[in-house]
């Protein structure tokens, strides 16, 4: 089990804060974000080794340097720039070079976002309102946001397709496994789209990030994945990222939230000897307990408790992810 960077860490400052935490709350590793810059990197699992723990889990891209405020990073999934899309390509293969010495061996993809009519702010404020429901005032809004979204599916599964070919063969050669994290309508891959990339890239090293708060927040809207999706991508899960929800708002650490159930991962499923769409039928390989910065240790020490008691095997104690 991983502690999640976006816990404990000023980017910059190095990671003594966050390896403290990790020792101190019984984690097994940790699992690095896109906040993190790849001058980050070596002090940081220099601090982490030396502390005990194992850094397998990265974010890709990264930058090369903090980015200034308001600024971001280059979209792997950008929609309207190829350019854009390079950059992002030549990032991740930037962050491998510097990663992957300090024994990385499985990146999540930060794929990008996809601009639509509606603000996700306002959806949230309407939802708490209970006015996305039938004939209340936000329905319309929140049909035409997924309508938007469902219009431009077929580019961004072409994006992705272009960063994929690139990416695989190269992380196949160099031992490499990549995760598609998925996400709602204002990011990439949805659900439905990583399913239908997972088909395609089926033999591939190539898994997927669960995130439970993120599934919560999808089924509390409406547009959570089937049932039968749901058992696909389960088997397809490589990493489970932990955190909870209160109503759309994502991010809170296991037992800070409101979980209904709906965003929690079939295990069952994942340990499945039906036919994968997936590179593997092995199941999850790491759970990372993530949540705010604000955080308390005895907060984080009772989610790992948690989340540990609902994982199987190894998964749920210190041994190697």
């Amino acid at each position: 089990m991983l502690c999640a960077s976006e816990l404990r860490f000023a980017w910059g400052k190095g990671g003594l804060e966050l390896v403290r935490l990790a020792v101190d709350a019984g984690y097994a590793g940790l699992a690095v974000g896109p906040g993190c810059s790849q001058r980050d990197l070596a002090p940081l699992v220099a601090e982490a080794v030396g502390a005990g723990l194992r850094v397998p889990l990265l974010a890709a891209p990264l930058g090369d340097r903090i980015l200034p405020p308001g600024r971001r990073l280059p979209h792997l999934a950008g929609l309207d720039d190829r350019d854009e899309r390079l950059s992002a390509l030549r990032l991740v293969e930037d962050t491998w070079a510097a990663a992957s010495p300090l024994g990385a061996a499985f990146f999540t993809l930060e794929c990008g976002a996809v601009e639509l009519h509606g603000d996700p702010r306002t959806i949230a404020y309407r939802f708490a309102r209970r006015e996305l429901d039938e004939d209340e005032p936000g329905e319309r809004q929140w049909r035409a946001v997924l309508a938007q979204r469902r219009a431009l599916s077929p580019m961004v599964v072409d994006a992705c397709r272009e960063f994929l070919d690139r990416l695989l063969p190269r992380a196949e050669a160099a031992g490499l496994e990549l995760g598609l994290q998925l996400t709602g309508p204002w990011g990439v891959p949805t659900p439905r789209e990583a399913d239908a990339l997972l088909d395609e890239y089926r033999g591939g090293p190539l898994g997927l990030v669960w995130d439970e708060a993120r599934m919560q927040a999808l089924a509390a809207a409406g547009v959570g994945p089937s049932t039968e999706r749901r058992q696909r991508l389960a088997r397809a899960t490589r990493v489970l990222r932990c955190s909870e929800a209160v109503g759309l708002e994502t991010g809170f650490a296991p037992g800070l939230g409101d979980p209904d159930g709906t965003g929690t991962l079939d295990l069952g499923a994942s340990t499945s000897t039906s036919t994968s769409t997936s590179t593997s039928a092995l199941g999850p390989a790491w759970a990372v307990v993530g949540g705010r910065s604000d955080t308390t240790l005895e907060e984080i020490i009772r989610a790992r408790t948690e989340v540990a008691s609902r994982l199987p095997g190894s998964l749920s104690g210190r041994a190697p992810g």
